[in-house]
């Protein structure tokens, strides 16, 4: 399931969790939480997902990546300051990630703080460069923002260099 879930294949995912045998002394259970809250986050089941990603914790998983994926259940929730605070609890791997940055100016954002969020694009495109997604999130931001004029020297830019891979 884990591999499926690298791949973006969630639904094949899902089929494959449904059979495993969680009572099996070989499962860890954690890491089967988290697999099943990564599968709920990308089918939009917040509720669910959160559960998984708690219990995953709860049965003793060190990845702070689940904080990441926490924030971005409780940001889809409305619950930004809440996502904040799961932010602030993952480690220096993790806020090395492109997700760390889109979740986190996507909040900062959500709270009307708009210079971070901006900054917090900027940042991420420095820390993590080439990646398609910081583009794409600076263009909406600046047409959220009614900043046409600066979205669409934006594009210009973009399609004036190499566009990055995602």
């Amino acid at each position: 399931a884990e591999l499926l879930i690298s791949n973006g294949s969630y639904d094949l995912a899902f089929h494959s969790l449904q059979k495993v045998d969680v009572e099996s002394p070989e499962v860890d259970k954690a890491q089967y939480h988290s697999l099943w809250g990564l599968v709920f986050l990308q089918k939009r089941s917040f509720d669910k997902a959160k559960d998984h990603f708690q219990l995953a914790l709860k049965l003793g998983s060190e990845n702070k990546e689940i904080y990441l994926y926490l924030a971005e259940v409780e940001f889809h929730r409305g619950k930004f300051i809440e996502a904040l605070s799961l932010l602030n609890k993952t480690d220096g791997f993790v806020k090395k990630k492109t997700g760390f940055f889109v979740v986190l100016s996507s909040v900062h954002n959500a709270l009307g703080n708009k210079s971070k969020a901006w900054d917090t694009l900027l940042e991420g495109e420095k820390e993590t460069p080439g990646k398609v997604i910081f583009i794409k999130k600076k263009f909406s931001f600046l047409i959220e923002n009614n900043l046409y004029f600066v979205a669409a020297q934006l594009v210009k830019e973009a399609i004036s260099e190499k566009l990055p891979q995602q």
